[in-house]
């Protein structure tokens, strides 16, 4: 009976040192300063054209408020661009083009709300 509860102690305790290498690992990872000297990737006029792409028929009835360029966390891994789009109605879209992969457009709550 306590060579079974050593063995539960013992794989607890491994698998809580494991879980908190991990989130170190994962705080350190995304807490690396951004090296603003490197361009982001896609460029601006690129991100643009494909969050216009993104929005299809409608991107004629908004217009693009601001875009910002982010670093996951400021840290060195990809830069993905944040473009808000405004209707006349007061409707926010968010086109979100990253590095690589899906290009996410989301509602925001509408001005006035």
């Amino acid at each position: 009976m306590r060579a079974i509860i050593a063995y539960h102690r013992r794989a607890t305790a491994i698998t809580v040192v494991a879980v908190l290498a991990l989130f170190v690992a994962g705080v350190y990872a995304f807490n690396l300063p951004h090296d603003a000297r490197i361009p982001p990737n896609p460029t601006l006029p690129q991100a643009y054209q494909k969050a216009v792409q993104a929005l299809g028929s409608q991107a004629g009835t908004f217009y693009c408020l601001r875009a910002s360029a982010m670093g996951i966390s400021e840290s060195y891994g990809p830069t993905e661009w944040h473009l808000v789009f405004y209707s006349t109605n007061g409707q926010l879209r968010e086109v979100v083009v990253p590095t690589t992969g899906k290009i996410i457009v989301r509602d925001k709550e509408q001005i006035g709300d």
